[in-house]
């Protein structure tokens, strides 16, 4: 087992005689599990609340920084692609794998037995507490039946990656049995290079339109963010990141050249503050009005660092930040009682159990705002008073809905409430948490001729750009870049 580096003189791929034993430098891994989107979605804008949702975590009472050291070498990622659950019909899940005819190395690395071809498309199935693999790809198709659990390891054999529904994805596949949740739950999870792991998150995070400067800052904030990601997960769960808005979106691994090259500019270069990464959060639209991760990420300290903090009224950005955004200001109209309700049943499911009593909603005022003027707490008055966090608030009114009955999306937390005839008109900003880079003012500064140096100083004040690796795996740490 080795500590999840990419140690290129171990990478050891199948051989001439398929008696090949494929990538074997993988993780070391725990138990856990979570979600995924799928490729290419369609969306006006880039993620919302990219790297944004992972960090939300419970931590333990020693308050110290967790943020990681810089590392030596290139690291392994582990995204889960996809979580594959028991059905309505309580069907046995099932996953198919590989184009037609293309061979897979299929072994079972805890148990360190030899592996075996087989040929996609390859159905996988959750069976008897073990595994079912059946073979179709050739006209004298195989079958293997695994009696136990054990996380499965499948490796393409040649140079094209492994296809799921129709998508390429780049790695290593592991199949993970969820035995936390419904048997017969599993995960598809992918390992790879974190170098080979990127394109594919500049490709759905940014338009294939900006400019260069700012896919070489996206690429820096994106790698660092992981490195992040990866040091906090190796040891608590079998994966690092989700490939969707809960860690960082992902296509799979293709990739425009746009997305390419920036990698390649950037390769090994990572932001750090007080000799440690930065975990360089980012959303599609701050709305000019920043936050500081300790009030909308976690409290953890990790969080409290002047790169990631607003701690002056110069950091207001309104007019000169993310104008083309389409979601910059925005507005709708909330129903006085369907927010009422909305509240109530927030109370039900986490939210401030003094809600549920909630019989009438009178108002919903800012009361604390940090130095940019991002609205930071609120309080909710009627024939309840209480005070909440803008995170919360927005939770809390999940439930909204049109008078047609259509949801209504919040997407910030940084709302202001003006009271209307039958409820409230809802002025918000932005698209995502508003931590760190602004994915539309990045491409503004782009425009307009900031260099990637430049954009990063904006959005990660006092952060430094080193680079880690180089693409001969040798470390570089500490030269500026």
């Amino acid at each position: 087992m080795n500590d999840g580096f990419l140690d290129k003189s171990n990478l050891l791929t199948p051989s001439s005689g398929d008696r090949r034993a494929f990538v074997a430098s993988m993780a070391s891994i725990a138990a856990g599990g979570f979600m995924v989107s799928g490729c290419g979605p369609s969306r006006e804008a880039p993620n919302e609340d990219s790297s944004s949702s992972a960090p939300r975590r419970s931590y333990s009472s020693a308050r110290k920084d967790l943020r990681p050291e810089v590392p030596d070498r290139e690291p392994l990622v582990r995204i889960r692609n996809r979580a594959i659950r028991v059905n309505e019909t309580n069907q046995a899940p099932e996953i198919v794998l590989g184009s037609k005819g293309q061979r897979l190395w299929v072994t079972t690395p805890e148990l360190q037995r030899p592996g075996r071809v087989m040929y996609g498309p390859l159905t996988i199935e959750a069976a008897n507490g073990g595994w079912a693999l059946k073979s179709t790809g050739r006209r004298r198709n195989g079958f293997e039946q695994i009696k136990t659990a054990t996380p499965l390891a499948i490796a393409p054999i040649g140079s094209n990656p492994i296809s799921y529904k129709g998508h390429p994805l780049l790695g290593t596949l592991r199949i993970v049995r969820r035995n936390d949740l419904a048997q017969g739950d599993f995960d598809l999870v992918t390992h790879l290079p974190m170098e080979q792991y990127l394109p594919g998150v500049l490709e759905l995070e940014l338009f294939s339109s900006w400019p260069s400067a700012t896919f070489a800052a996206q690429a820096i904030a994106a790698r660092s963010f992981a490195v992040c990601e990866r040091a906090f997960w190796i040891s608590r769960r079998h994966y690092d990141m989700v490939a969707g808005q809960a860690s960082q979106a992902w296509t799979g691994g293709k990739a425009s050249n746009s997305s390419v090259r920036a990698i390649q500019t950037t390769y090994g270069q990572l932001l750090t503050w007080n000799g440690r990464v930065v975990p360089s959060y980012y959303s599609s639209a701050c709305g000019g009005l920043p936050a500081s991760a300790i009030d909308e990420i976690s409290s953890n300290p990790m969080n409290n660092i002047p790169p990631l903090s607003i701690t002056s009224p110069s950091q207001k950005r309104v007019g000169n930040c993310c104008v083309g955004s389409p979601k910059v200001k925005w507005s709708h109209r909330g129903d006085l009682e369907n927010m009422r309700s909305s509240l109530v049943e927030w109370s039900r499911s986490g939210g401030p159990r003094e809600l549920a009593k909630l019989n009438s909603l009178h108002s919903i005022v800012v009361v604390a705002r940090n130095p940019a003027g991002r609205p930071t707490k609120y309080a909710i008055r009627g024939s309840v008073n209480i005070e909440c966090s803008a995170t919360d608030l927005r939770r809390g009114l999940k439930g909204l809905q049109t008078s047609a009955g259509k949801k209504i999306r919040l997407t910030s937390d940084c709302l202001e409430f003006t009271p209307i005839e039958g409820g409230f008109r809802i002025d918000g900003r932005g698209n995502g948490h508003g931590v760190g880079l602004c994915q539309y003012g990045a491409a503004a500064m782009g425009k307009a001729g900031s260099t990637s140096q430049d954009i990063l100083d904006r959005y990660y004040p006092g952060a430094t750009v080193v680079t880690a690796w180089d693409r001969t795996g040798q470390s570089r740490q500490y030269a500026n870049s």
